[in-house]
């Protein structure tokens, strides 16, 4: 977290490479600039085509807890001097980061109570974020997302049109359903 507060300070975002496990404890991870590599390529001709983040950037830093520095984390560059210069300019905004948009508790505490409200927009809802929370950088489609995952939670992974009729199964009220003449599979 200290780590991310710093990079979003400067304009860029990290992400957590891999780690390496001593007997018991923790003892060493990579930490990479979320733009590190090169981008993959597509997988067919798909609908959306989306832009990669990945600019061939090779930042990459070690942290390490070693004993003699007595567990201390020790953050240290890697030998090959390619891995000490980002490739890109800083971003304006922190939020071009998916790293630094991530929903911590509180957020998602302030999303579900706020949701709960009738005809409540999200961008209102966004709002309600800023104000409890100035360095929130959340985009309106944050909060949308975040919406509909606590949906899907409240409705157990079922459609909405499954929940009711699980609903009423589970309370013994009587039902009739109706399908579609066309499609006998619709709801």
């Amino acid at each position: 977290a200290e780590v991310n507060s710093f990079a979003k300070a400067d304009g860029f975002g990290i992400i957590k490479a891999n780690g390496v496990i001593r007997p018991g404890q923790r003892s060493r991870y990579v930490f990479q600039c979320d733009r590190y590599g090169t981008q993959r390529p597509g997988r067919g001709a798909g609908i959306r085509k989306r832009k990669s983040r990945k600019s061939g950037c090779q930042w990459k830093i070690v942290a390490e807890a070693l004993p003699e520095n007595g567990s201390q984390w020790t953050l240290r560059h890697f030998p090959n001097t390619k891995h000490h210069q980002h490739n890109h300019k800083p971003s304006a905004d922190a939020a071009a980061h998916p790293v630094h948009r991530r929903l911590t508790s509180p957020v998602k505490a302030i999303v579900q109570s706020s949701s709960r409200r009738v005809g409540i927009r999200a961008r209102d809802i966004g709002g309600i974020v800023r104000d409890h929370f100035p360095d929130s950088v959340y985009t309106q489609r944050d909060i949308y997302n975040a919406r509909a995952r606590i949906n899907r939670e409240h409705l157990g992974g079922y459609c909405s049109t499954a929940a009711l009729i699980k609903l009423f199964d589970d309370k013994g009220i009587p039902y009739v359903a109706e399908w579609a003449r066309t499609n006998p599979t619709a709801w």
